[in-house]
């Protein structure tokens, strides 16, 4: 497990809390989506395979969109937060490096 940063949930296809932080980690080919990190932050709320998905990063923002087979989440975080020396649009392409547990 990688943990990759944080950010805070804006909006998307799935019920997480809007306005809540939750934690962004990479766990083997998923992504796992923990939190809200003021209620439980160890707690996985959402998980899904990163082939899955297409992510974006801009500035402080991070969307995340179906890839190509149409099956990921639509996801929008903003005010992310990274772990030292992520990079995290590398991070979140499939069968990005393994990196060992930071938290």
């Amino acid at each position: 497990m990688a943990n990759l940063g944080s950010g805070v949930f804006v909006g998307g296809s799935k019920s997480l809390q809007i306005g809540s932080r939750y934690l962004l980690d990479r766990v083997g080919s998923e992504l796992h989506v923990l939190g809200p990190v003021h209620v439980d932050p160890d707690k996985v709320a959402l998980r899904f395979p990163l082939g899955d998905v297409e992510a974006t990063v801009e500035g402080d923002r991070l969307v995340i969109a179906p890839g190509p087979s149409g099956q990921g989440p639509d996801l929008a975080f903003g005010a992310v937060f990274l772990e030292r020396n992520v990079d995290l649009g590398h991070e979140l392409r499939e069968g990005g490096p393994p990196r060992t547990a930071s938290r």
